[in-house]
């Protein structure tokens, strides 16, 4: 899964909707919508280009994944993500409950924060 969002997020944001269910629920920095429409809007709307790259430098200690209900997974990211252009990256913490559909894994439930340093 993490496989194909990430560079669908990175390269092709207009294909992210099709990862997820209708009525999905993204939180974004504390900011939450709720379906796809919504979803696709909020992407549209997010405070870096859409020229970024993710990165997770060690999948076994930056990925944590658990069963949940019937087919469905919560997986726990944590890594780097960069803006095209900028010096340095942000690391960040990202969170999905994803859900087996006919389609194949989609997600239910997906939360981003951004991990600001200390002040």
């Amino acid at each position: 899964f993490l496989k194909e969002f990430y560079p669908t997020f990175d390269e092709n944001r207009e294909r992210l909707p099709a990862l997820y269910l209708e009525h999905a629920m993204l939180t974004f920095e504390g900011q939450a919508v709720q379906g796809i429409e919504a979803i696709v809007e909020k992407f549209k709307n997010l405070p870096f280009t859409d020229q970024v790259k993710h990165v997770i430098t060690d999948p076994e200690k930056d990925v944590d994944i658990q069963p949940t209900a019937a087919d469905s997974i919560l997986i726990v990211v944590t890594g780097l993500v960069q803006e095209l252009g900028q010096p340095m990256p942000f690391r960040f913490s990202e969170t999905f409950h994803i859900k087996l559909s006919e389609a194949g894994w989609r997600i239910l439930n997906h939360v981003f924060r951004l991990q600001w340093p200390a002040a």
